[in-house]
């Protein structure tokens, strides 16, 4: 029987943009981590050998190779080739990209050929051959030719391994073999304290790496072309040294928050120590580069001890930095600082005493930019070219869109690269899946595909899952692996839902949406079968909490045989769609699937929210669940299903009975909308209905909205609106038209700004002291929403503001429904703003519009319930997800 492994499902990115019907047209055509430039299909395939005689080339690793051949050959090796070679790898100049990481790929029935001008370059082309080998069948490789290369020169992870035990080094440099097999080339490090310099006794650790872990790590980032390139922090976040009891008087002042601690860059023993750290980490790794930070300056306390209090801010910082740039320029290392403190396009921060000060250093010194936003401009970069420098930018994972869109505008600006910074929400290690917040793994992946490819497909149209492309790479043991073929068991005495609806609780589907699902399910390795209505999906559909205590909360499915494991096609429905970034670190158990035994026994299965399952409109998959189908619904909304996989813990068991339970957890609501067995196992003849009988789920009674402002009677004035500009007094239009969709809103027309420039735009709706406010609506349509830098949201009191958690996902140009409960507004600005002291909830965008903007305000109003929140993911989805491997 065939061996069908799950971790095979992956990977990776379309090799061309062609559309899904000239992909249906041609065959399925290869995947990969990182979209190829140039793929041609040749007929016939390559039959892989147990014993690969590879023809190398002096400096070229072959341990990735060994790897992936043993995995797609079972007791498969790797050996140098004597005569005839199965793979050659040829160092040329013909007929090969001009950059150095390019490559050019050819597999024929005879063999297959990498071609390059440089080491690198073929290692690249290995990466891409092995994952083909990943992605082969028991008919071997299809041939074909490939030509590629890298858009961005320094593709980087960040990672932060001040806090990593020197016993975790082995998975440290396992973790390098991942990002080289994404193609990633350089990792920015920061030790910290983590280092073994001949002052680290001072620093009263438990435990630092050691001579020999750094030796390990350099051997390991050397064989997989890596630049490790050292990060401290000077001047600002010197936590590392300021945070030791016996350091503790070399703090300039007292910090608000620890890790906001700056020394004195006068005291004596700081210079030492300084020098000591800088002088050591050079030595000991031999970095290109060498990272300086110096940002966020003003969140700790600048210049105020006596040394200190009588020199400007920017002379200060200069007499510290100014030599640990020469002396690293002097010894061929590039100094790299963070650039928020010296440019003056930063509309999100006040005004800064550093800017001037980026004059005075050497142009040689690389800018770096961190850049957070959805749509990011090119504003800040803009202005340190124009002062003479280069830069590279830093994205953050939890902004999935940015993971995209920040390498595409370094492509697009020249910028040197892309950094991805995780801010210790994943451990350097990558091991702490469940404690990392869901887009971690699928935004390593996306860094990879979009900094070597910036014409890959976007983010909602790539062909197969980010978790799983990662946990292939890192913890392929734990994917469960089925010798049997697939066994679809029919759900038909189960289902007691219909789900396609109107509503937004539960997706609103039409007929194209349930048909391109299904073709993915059924196109998925599991073979998923979904039972359809028209334009609804059949579903198990639990409770997820009292309010819709009409579902069941578990559901009992009669089996008989026995089986290897199970694949579930899972999604969630949430109450409240805010509680996908609420409750991304703690992963919640939130429904379960129970085997029970023909003997008694049984085992559970925790269905943990975006870990194992996962809400229906999600960015991203989970950890252990990945994305088998995906579509848009008739808002535009997108649609996901999900597989959770299942190795029977008693596979010589017969089968009695599996359990769909919920555990009511805040609201979440499991969908099961299929199941596979992977054995004989089947659902007993004799089954009746075990639930209710079928509905179709809606989101129940409308809560009551009480108008903040009516503007069929009330004058635009009652809102009022703030729109800074930096000085330049464009001012605004303001007025009150009617809307063909929404009726009477309140219009604001911005005027376009200079490039560079930006604004914010501020409308402060005014809400009664004596309301109970449980939640705000309101509707916004911009005309140009990729001008639209961040968005903001705040209940404004006497003493302070209360304001809005990860508020914006990305706004699309048109109107947006934003549907808030009290419960997000959760930071605090000043004191906060309290029930009872309400005063108003100001709407506030950071713009950089370098066209005129328009903004419309409608059903702006408030309830006194607890209304579930909306902000749903829409992105057109042209794609299928359901690919299968070759």
């Amino acid at each position: 029987m065939a061996r069908m492994r799950v971790g095979q499902w992956l990977l990776a990115l379309a090799a061309s943009l062609a559309g899904v019907a000239e992909a249906e047209e041609k065959g399925v055509r290869p995947v990969w981590a990182t979209a190829v430039k140039d793929y041609a299909a040749r007929p016939m395939t390559f039959a892989l050998p147990r014993k690969l005689r590879v023809a190398g080339v002096d400096g070229l690793p072959l341990e990735s190779l060994a790897r992936a051949h043993a995995v797609a050959v079972p007791g498969g090796v790797v050996c140098p080739a004597t005569g005839v070679a199965d793979i050659r790898f040829v160092m040329t100049e013909q007929n090969v990209p001009a950059s150095d990481e390019g490559y050019a790929l050819e597999v024929a029935p005879s063999g297959v050929t990498i071609r390059a001008r440089a080491v690198r370059g073929l290692f690249y082309g290995m990466q891409t051959y092995n994952d083909l080998v990943r992605e082969s069948g028991p008919g071997g490789l299809a041939c074909c030719a490939v030509t590629d290369w890298p858009d961005l020169k320094m593709r980087g992870l960040f990672l932060e391994l001040n806090m990593i035990p020197a016993q975790a080094m082995p998975r440290l440099c396992k973790v390098l073999d991942a990002l080289a097999a994404l193609k990633y080339n350089t990792v920015l490090c920061d030790f910290a304290d983590n280092f073994p310099l001949s002052i680290s006794n001072d620093f009263r650790r438990a435990s630092t790496f050691s001579r020999a872990d750094i030796e390990a790590f350099k051997a390991a980032a050397k064989r997989n072309f890596i630049n490790v390139i050292p990060k401290v922090q000077f001047f600002s976040h010197t936590w590392w040294m300021t945070r030791h009891r016996n350091w503790e008087q070399l703090r300039e002042g007292v910090p608000k928050i620890p890790w906001c601690s700056a020394y004195c860059p006068r005291n004596p023993q700081v210079k030492r120590i300084v020098a000591t750290v800088v002088k050591e980490t050079a030595s000991l790794l031999e970095p290109t580069h060498f990272h300086l930070g110096l940002d966020e300056i003003a969140g700790g306390p600048q210049g105020v001890c006596p040394r200190c209090q009588d020199a400007r801010p920017a002379d200060l910082l200069l007499e510290h930095v100014l030599p640990i740039e020469r002396y690293l320029l002097k010894r061929g290392i590039t100094p790299i600082v963070y650039h928020d403190e010296f440019c003056e396009t930063i509309p999100t921060r006040g005004q800064t005493n550093y800017v001037a000060a980026l004059d005075r250093m050497d142009p040689r010194v690389l800018v770096n930019l961190w850049q957070y936003q959805d749509w990011p401009t090119s504003a800040s970069y803009n202005e340190i070219v124009r002062r003479g420098f280069k830069g590279v930018f830093m994205s953050y994972h939890s902004n999935i869109l940015n993971t995209m869109n920040l390498p595409r505008l370094a492509v697009r600006v020249g910028a040197e690269g892309c950094i991805l910074a995780y801010w210790l929400n994943l451990a350097a290690t990558m091991d702490g899946a469940r404690q990392a917040g869901c887009e971690a793994y699928p935004a390593t992946v996306y860094q990879a595909a979009y900094s070597w490819n910036a014409a890959a497909p976007d983010i909602y149209n790539l062909p197969f899952d980010t978790h799983r492309a990662l946990r292939r790479l890192l913890d392929p043991d734990g994917l469960p692996t089925f010798a049997a073929p697939p066994r679809t068991l029919s759900l038909e005495g189960a289902f007691n839902a219909r789900i396609g609806g109107p509503g937004r609780r539960y997706p609103s589907l039409d007929a194209a949406a349930v048909t391109r699902l299904t073709r993915d399910a059924s196109g998925d390795a599991a073979r998923f079968a979904l039972a359809t209505e028209g334009a609804r999906l059949r579903a198990v559909a639990l409770a997820g909490g009292d309010s819709d205590a009409m579902l069941p909360t578990n559901v009992r499915i009669p089996l008989r045989g026995r089986a290897e494991g199970f694949s579930f096609l899972v999604a969630a429905a949430p109450e409240n769609a805010y509680l996908f970034k609420v409750m991304s670190a703690d992963k919640p158990e939130v429904g379960r699937l129970t085997l029970a035994y023909a003997d008694g026994a049984r085992a559970t299965l925790a269905l943990r929210y975006q870990y194992s399952i996962n809400q229906w409109n999600a960015p991203t998959g989970g950890y252990d669940c990945r994305i088998v189908s995906r579509a848009n619904d008739t808002t535009g909304a997108v649609v996901n299903l999900y597989a959770v996989e299942w190795a029977n813990p008693h596979p010589d068991k017969d089968l009695a009975e599996l359990d769909f339970s919920s555990l009511r957890h805040r609201g979440v609501a499991p969908l099961l909308f299929a199941v596979s067995a992977y054995g004989d196992a089947a659902v007993a003849a004799d089954a009746q209905r075990t639930a209710s009988p079928l509905r179709d789920l809606t989101d129940g009674p409308e809560p009551v909205f009480v108008p903040l402002v009516d503007f069929a009677k009330d004058p635009p004035e009652k809102v009022s609106v703030l729109s800074t500009d930096g000085g330049l007094g464009l001012g605004f239009a303001r007025q009150v038209v009617d809307d063909p969709v929404r009726g009477k809103v309140l219009e604001i027309r911005l005027p376009a700004l200079p490039p560079g420039k930006n604004r914010r735009l501020c409308v402060d709706v005014p809400i009664a002291s004596d309301f109970d406010l449980r939640t705000f609506r309101a509707d916004v349509y911009c005309d140009r929403a990729r001008a639209i830098m961040r968005p903001d949201l705040y209940i404004a009191g006497s003493r302070g503001y209360r304001t809005a958690i990860d508020f914006g996902r990305g706004f699309t140009d048109g109107w947006t429904r934003l549907q808030v409960p009290l419960a997000v507004f959760s930071g605090r600005e000043g004191e906060g703003a309290e029930k009872g002291d309400f005063r108003s909830v100001r709407i506030a965008f950071f713009l950089e519009n370098t066209e005129p903007v328009t903004f419309r305000f409608g059903s702006l109003g408030a309830s006194s319930q607890d209304a579930p929140g909306r902000f749903d993911v829409c992105a057109p989805i042209s794609r299928g997800c359901g690919r299968r491997r070759l």
